[in-house]
């Protein structure tokens, strides 16, 4: 990493607010804090955020994603990482039936 960029402050570390749209789909949003990033790294975290899939890699000042083809009533815990430096934040919710 270059030593140029600034570490982001924890006000800087986006926080995602995911929402069920349908029983298949959570949509995320956050807001971008930091001028220190070129991309957004999201993440779907299983088994207490140890293993994860990534979902989708966005450019710098993009502020949502979406995750299709989930399970219906599914409990989806989701992070979002400033590409650099790496920091992230995470959070839940549930699918509908």
């Amino acid at each position: 990493m270059p030593s140029d960029l600034p570490t982001p402050t924890a006000s800087e570390t986006p926080s995602p607010i995911p929402t069920a749209v349908s029983s298949i789909e959570v949509d995320l949003l956050w807001t971008d804090h930091s001028g220190n990033k070129t991309q957004f790294r999201i993440e779907r975290c299983k088994d207490a955020r140890t293993t994860v899939d990534e979902v989708a890699t966005v450019d710098a000042n993009v502020t949502a994603s979406s995750d299709i083809g989930l399970s219906p009533l599914g409990s989806h815990t989701y992070r979002v990482w400033l590409a650099i430096p790496d920091h992230s934040n995470a959070a839940t919710t549930i699918t509908f039936p």
